[in-house]
């Protein structure tokens, strides 16, 4: 424990509107010390402390420690604490010195809750918590993941950490672009959604995001800096559809009253990964950063109004990437039983469909994609990626322009039978010399069946698996290209190649 004071430090803006407008100015400088007073003299000004102080619920500390202490409970937690995603330490201190304290009031001015910015004044990063809402649902005693009262707790923290409002200009006149100004992105602003006004959260009883949320995060990363030795190594991030749990490497990390998940995902670094092999319904998952998934509409929170249908546009989100470095992204994603969607990003994913008919998209790396069962459509991107079909009539989409060593994907299994009728598609701006639709049988060539001629176009060599794209059928303008390899051998003709 300790009773030294820390000091605070300016804090530059960005340039970047979405993270300027959550930033005061003002943040600690050093060692972050946390209390929760059990005794008013503990304050030396007027003020929140005349009127009924008291201290906060052992819930409330709980909760507070959860969301700044990376060592408080098991190491499931720690992505989601302020120490956890930022390199802000924290550790206990003298109840009347600490960066941070937490108590209630009555003060006629405090019907709700309140906290003050970082300063080494003595009410510097107070957070106070009102009594109005006692023995309601909203009571500020009874936090959890994804109520009101929790919402509120990191909302305040985040005040006395240095965060502003979203929504409304300040000493730093910057607020968040209105397309990012929802509790979707912040848990700092007042709007529930995008266009709301801000007289107050219109979410069900758990709708509430369950985390700091991407620009919050970045905003504090940009304050305090970004720790990626927080989930370092290869962790899965699980869920299930009959529960709201957020599980990290099969521990439980969020367990929220209510079948909902609304929280927002920072990883360090390492192989990672998105389970969703639990579902039945269809999913929408999103490797990007800054991108949201969606898992189950009966688990998305109700905001009561906005762009979505009146819910929230994602389960999931992710965080941005801090100064470019993609160690935080998710390199892998699992789908379910029924007809996913899943887009990777810029690392080297690996993409499961698991059954249905599902849609796979690689970036910009060396991608794996493999549709398992189901009637699949597997688009590479750039890179050299490898696309497995497996069971099914599979569409391999070639739509990225060529490059004659890092743009050539392995497709592992292509099959052409009564039971599986696989098809390459091929991107007519990309494939400049085809017109739509079926590839003319003149234009293919088996080159085990002899040397091409002017009129070829896609170019086979069974014996290699190689294929080859000839723009101009002759190789004098220019040389045919490898655009795939077809790993099985299989045989091929004309019909297996579709021009969209």
């Amino acid at each position: 424990m300790t009773g030294v004071i820390t000091s605070t430090k300016n804090v530059n803006l960005t340039g970047d509107q979405r993270i300027d407008g959550l930033i005061s100015g003002y943040a600690w400088d050093g060692t972050i010390t946390y209390a929760f007073p059990t005794s008013s003299t503990s304050y030396l000004y007027n003020g929140e402390k005349d009127y009924s102080f008291s201290s906060i619920s052992l819930q409330q500390r709980s909760v507070a420690l959860f969301f700044m202490e990376r060592s408080y409970g098991n190491t499931a937690n720690d992505g989601f604490s302020v120490e956890g995603f930022t390199n802000a330490n924290f550790v206990v201190g003298n109840v009347d010195t600490a960066s941070l304290r937490f108590a209630q009031s009555s003060h006629p001015s405090l019907p709700t809750a309140g906290a003050y910015y970082p300063s080494t004044d003595s009410w510097g990063g107070d957070v106070w918590f009102g009594t109005e809402y006692a023995g309601t649902e909203s009571d500020y005693r009874l936090p959890e993941f994804g109520n009101y009262a929790g919402h509120t707790l990191a909302h305040e923290l985040g005040h006395a950490l240095g965060l502003k409002h979203g929504h409304e200009p300040e000493i730093n006149p910057a607020v968040v672009p209105s397309n990012y100004d929802s509790i979707e992105y912040t848990i700092m602003t007042y709007r529930t959604y995008i266009g709301d006004d801000t007289s107050g959260y219109n979410y069900e009883q758990n709708g509430a995001p369950q985390t700091f949320m991407m620009l919050d995060i970045a905003a504090l990363q940009e304050m305090y800096g970004a720790d990626y030795t927080t989930n370092s190594g290869n962790t899965v991030y699980k869920w299930k559809p009959n529960e709201g749990v957020t599980y990290v490497n099969g521990v439980a990390a969020i367990t929220p009253d209510d079948n909902r998940i609304f929280a927002t995902i920072w990883d360090g670094g390492g192989v990672d990964t998105y389970d969703l092999s639990a579902y039945t319904t269809r999913l929408n998952i999103d490797l990007r950063p800054g991108g949201h998934s969606v898992f189950s509409q009966g688990q998305l929170a109700d905001l009561n109004g906005g762009p979505n249908n009146g819910y929230a546009r994602g389960n999931i989100f992710n965080a941005l990437l801090y100064g470019g470095n993609t160690a935080s992204l998710i390199e892998n994603a699992k789908g379910g039983s029924a007809s996913d969607t899943i887009h990777g990003n810029a690392a080297t994913n690996g993409l499961w469909g698991d059954s249905g008919n599902d849609k796979l998209y690689g970036d910009g790396n060396n991608d794996g994609l493999y549709g398992n069962e189901g009637n699949d459509r597997l688009v590479g991107g750039a890179g050299n990626d490898r696309l497995g079909g497996g069971a099914g009539s599979d569409t391999f989409f070639f739509e990225t322009s060529f490059s004659s060593r890092t743009n050539i994907d392995v497709v592992t299994d292509f099959t052409n039978n009564k039971q599986q009728n696989d098809v390459f598609w091929l991107d007519d701006a990309i494939y400049e010399a085809f017109m739509l639709g079926d590839l003319s049988s003149s234009a293919f060539k088996d080159r085990a069946f002899g040397r091409a001629d002017g009129s070829d176009r896609i170019l086979y060599y069974q014996h290699s698996g190689e294929l080859y794209y000839d723009a101009d059928g002759s190789g004098i303008t220019y040389d045919p290209i490898k655009f795939a390899i077809v790993e099985n051998h299989a045989t091929l003709t004309a019909a297996d190649f579709f021009i969209v």
